[in-house]
């Protein structure tokens, strides 16, 4: 493909029928050729940087290992995304022993721990919270042992 033609395939990236691991390969590919960076793409195209880096991090994965998160452990692509984003430090190998169960389960217990935090909550209902947490802890932790 010619240099002008993957910049206007570029400038549609916003589009969400494109698949995400080929938007990676296509902008590092692009990154790669015009010796350019992320920052500066977002610039040229104008988005922000943010966003390119979030279409950069599919990148990350092996079309296996996306194909594994996505048929064997059930996830979406946002769900993809969001273990991505939210374990940066990971290997790739613990992210994609993510199954949808666990993140649904991590879900939950981040939306309780934003619940504990509300000053509003009777005693009775932050001691409810807190018990939900720790089943939802403990379920995870057992999921996370019989994938």
């Amino acid at each position: 493909m010619n240099n002008e033609l993957i910049y206007n395939f570029l400038l549609d990236l916003k589009k969400k029928e494109i698949n995400p691991m080929d938007r990676a390969q296509i902008i590092n590919d692009y990154l790669k050729k015009n010796n350019i960076s992320q920052r500066e793409l977002a610039r040229q195209i104008n988005v922000p940087h943010s966003t390119v880096q979030d279409w950069c991090m599919f990148g990350r994965l092996s079309d296996k290992e996306y194909t594994i998160m996505k048929e064997t452990n059930g996830l979406n692509d946002t769900q993809i995304y969001r273990a991505l984003r939210n374990n940066k430090k990971s290997t790739n190998e613990e992210i994609v022993g993510v199954t949808s169960t666990q993140f649904e389960l991590q879900k939950c217990i981040d939306i309780l721990d934003g619940c504990k935090r509300n000053v509003d909550n009777t005693p009775k209902t932050k001691e409810l919270i807190l018990k939900l947490q720790d089943i939802l802890n403990i379920m995870s932790m057992y999921n996370g042992k019989n994938k």
